[in-house]
């Protein structure tokens, strides 16, 4: 599964503009589906195409008028389709966090992306905090072993494979350091350990809703390997919360500048 995915969505970052808008809308459509599917089992599935076109919506918005106008119609969107999606069988509390949990990640990813002069090295150390950490918290997680995270949200999920995960951070921010002129080493390592800090966070919280819904697994889209939410839950958070440092630090149209010049 990752050696099809990874180039994919490194092709597409690489690529920018159209081809990197749909890759990110289509994760966000399938996130949408799964999570309306975890969350309302008894509605009929035709009912998730409200919260899925408030999820694209964002994502078209933000092609056609930019990224002010697309955050400012995202909580419209939300509303309009909690309010239909409720007359359709959904509950409208969790619809409404459904198209959130897909929708704000999704627009996060563009307007890192859309940073014309740092949003590929962005978008490129986003993702390998991500998924370097990920990967170091299974293999030493694993490992080591230990006292568990969050025994009654994820059991599996123990203090060792978090700390690799942090360090994993700490290994990305130090590599990407080195390609960033300008930059404090120190200030890039403190921005991926806050970025790794929120992919865990991003990690419990998925489990703690498929917990909350009975479930071991969002989907079946990956086989052996569950579905969109289970692949991207970290990054979910991750995005959030990168692009809300870069927002703050250098404005909507130079995220990618604020993640890493420091």
């Amino acid at each position: 599964a990752a050696a099809l995915l990874i180039p994919l969505t490194l092709l597409a970052a690489c690529a920018g503009g159209i081809a990197f808008l749909c890759l990110v809308g289509i994760g966000a459509a399938l996130v949408t589906i799964e999570w309306t599917r975890l969350t309302a089992a008894h509605a009929p599935i035709r009912s998730a195409i409200w919260p899925l076109c408030a999820a694209i919506g964002g994502l078209i918005v933000f092609a056609l008028a930019g990224a002010a106008v697309a955050l400012l119609a995202l909580p419209g969107l939300v509303v309009i389709a909690a309010a239909i999606g409720s007359a359709a069988g959904l509950r409208p509390v969790w619809c409404a966090a459904g198209i959130i949990y897909a929708g704000l990640p999704a627009l996060a990813l563009v307007i890192t992306r859309s940073d014309s002069e740092f949003g590929l090295i962005a978008i490129c150390w986003l993702l390998a905090v991500v998924w370097v950490g990920d990967s170091a918290a299974f293999a030493f997680g694993r490992l080591i072993g230990g006292v568990r995270l969050a025994p009654r949200i994820s059991p599996a999920k123990t203090w060792s494979g978090a700390i690799a995960a942090i360090l994993g951070a700490v290994l990305v921010g130090l590599f990407t350091a080195q390609f960033v002129a300008d930059t404090s080493v120190a200030g890039l390592v403190i921005a991926s350990i806050g970025v790794g800090i929120a992919a865990v966070l991003g990690d419990l919280a998925e489990s703690w809703i498929k917990r909350r819904f009975g479930a071991k697994n969002a989907g079946a889209l990956i086989p052996g390997h569950g579905g969109m939410m289970d692949r991207v839950d970290s990054l979910i958070f991750a995005a959030c919360a990168a692009t809300a440092l870069g927002v703050s630090r250098a404005g909507l149209e130079q995220a990618g500048r604020g993640m890493l010049v420091w």
